[in-house]
């Protein structure tokens, strides 16, 4: 009986090993494959303005040379030009969905403006 005893226990401590084995080398998977978040990189004139995490909700003032102005909103996961002082406002109109995949831009030509998504899931449906 003592014998039986001493094996379950054996047995039982060799399982609860296994166990925490692959529960450990699952978690340094996971980490080791984790994706950093994306972000959108807001440039003027070709040169960087503003670096901003697009899982986090957000509104940026965006200035530029000649009283531009344009203002970029992260909301849910998705960024907007929602306002725009430009005469002609497509970065306002034609983007009114948002961009939130990678490689996703927006462009205000008048202000030499450009909002990109960098990093993140690609689109499912193949368009960049």
């Amino acid at each position: 009986m003592e014998e039986k005893r001493r094996q379950i226990r054996k047995a039982d401590l060799i399982l609860t090993l296994v166990i925490l084995a692959l529960a450990l080398g699952g978690y340094l998977y996971m980490k080791s494959h984790e994706s950093v978040g994306a972000e959108v990189v807001v440039t003027v004139n070709q040169e960087e303005y503003a670096r901003l995490p697009l899982g986090k909700d957000a509104t940026l003032e965006i200035l530029s040379e000649e009283d531009g102005r344009n203002f970029l909103v992260i909301k849910d996961g998705i960024a907007r030009v929602t306002e725009a002082n430009c005469p002609d406002k497509i970065c306002v109109r034609n983007y009114s969905k948002g961009i939130r995949y990678n490689g996703e831009t927006i462009v205000c030509l008048p202000h030499k403006m450009v909002v990109t998504v960098m990093g993140g899931e690609n689109n499912p449906d193949g368009l960049d």
